[in-house]
């Protein structure tokens, strides 16, 4: 695999009935190498934008393939990805993180972060939230959608008195 892996997984990703390698991180950075059927493997595609750690297959959305889930981290996130039968994506799939409480421009970066775009605003009163933080989310927290999907927000006009 090259580097350093921490974690090594063999699965057949692309379905083409000959396993694949992938690895968590490979010179820090999840990897894949599709299987050729006579032993040896391609060149390795790289998911580029997080620090990867670990990794585990299983068929996580239950269609029949196998699954690469991998920790990430960086300064400020630390999650779990899974890509559904992944082959080297082009770009990264959108998390949805869980950005419910916090004020809106804050909500807005950590949604480009996940590699999302902010959707539709909306308002609404709250008894609970104080004024522009997040009440809710569509959609749901630990969704993994198509590289710059949209996050729809219900943001607090403050407390109804």
């Amino acid at each position: 695999m090259g580097g350093q892996p921490d974690t090594v997984v063999v699965a057949d990703f692309d379905g083409d009935g000959h396993p694949d390698i992938a690895t968590g991180a490979d010179h820090g950075n999840p990897a894949l190498r599709t299987g050729r059927g006579d032993g040896t493997f391609g060149k390795a595609h790289y998911l580029p934008w997080l620090i990867g750690s670990g990794g585990a297959t299983a068929d996580f959305n239950r269609d029949g393939r196998p699954d690469l889930a991998v920790g990430h981290f960086n300064k400020r996130i630390r999650i779990a990805s899974v890509y559904l039968n992944w082959t080297g994506l082009p770009q990264p799939p959108c998390v949805i993180l869980n950005v419910t409480g916090w004020p809106l421009p804050k909500a807005e970066r950590y949604l480009r972060l996940g590699n999302c775009r902010l959707g539709r605003v909306r308002h609404a009163w709250s008894r609970t939230m104080r004024r522009d933080r997040v009440i809710s989310q569509r959609p749901r927290t630990g969704s993994v959608l198509p590289s710059r999907s949209t996050v729809d927000l219900m943001v607090s006009r403050g407390r109804r008195r």
